[in-house]
């Protein structure tokens, strides 16, 4: 945050300086916001917290990743959906960080539409975001990316598909 003129607001701004997203708790922010510095609406005290119990034992920036989307009914899903998984499968770290990750994505390239109006054509047009010309990865290494995201995304007994 920057300069002396402050003015209280009732949500939980961030800040981006290089790679780091810092979330202030005190819900302060300046009047001149850097166009770097983007702000979510009020999260629930409750959809915060579940936030936190999905997120535990992951970095911090799963957390801070899925509070800057704006669409809360797409955290809301995401958080049942890994709820969901934690409940019917033994729920690896490693799993449970690529499906935040993954959602997150797929929610910010589609500007956080509706996961519930989410077409089959943006489904592809997320995978195909993927894929890069021969000269650029000759080694196709674009495709071990693109089909654990497909199988994510589009195996209907995973219940993603479904629950959105």
């Amino acid at each position: 945050m920057q300069g002396d003129d402050h003015d209280h607001l009732l949500y939980r701004d961030y800040t981006i300086t290089g790679d780091v997203i810092a979330a202030s708790s005190s819900a302060v922010a300046t009047k001149a916001l850097e166009t770097t510095t983007p702000t979510t609406a009020a999260i629930s005290p409750l959809l915060d917290q579940k936030i936190d119990m999905i997120t535990a034992g992951l970095p911090a920036s799963y957390g801070k990743n899925l509070r800057l989307l704006s669409n809360q009914e797409n955290i809301s899903i995401i958080i049942e959906y890994i709820q969901a998984l934690k409940t019917e499968t033994s729920l690896s770290d490693h799993y449970r960080k690529d499906n935040i990750e993954l959602l997150t994505r797929f929610s910010n390239f589609h500007n956080n539409k509706l996961f519930k109006d989410i077409t089959r054509d943006d489904f592809i047009a997320f995978l195909d975001s993927f894929r890069k010309l021969e000269d650029v990865d000759p080694l196709h290494k674009w495709i071990g990316t693109y089909n654990q995201f497909r199988m994510y995304l589009g195996d209907s007994s995973n219940g993603f598909t479904t629950l959105a």
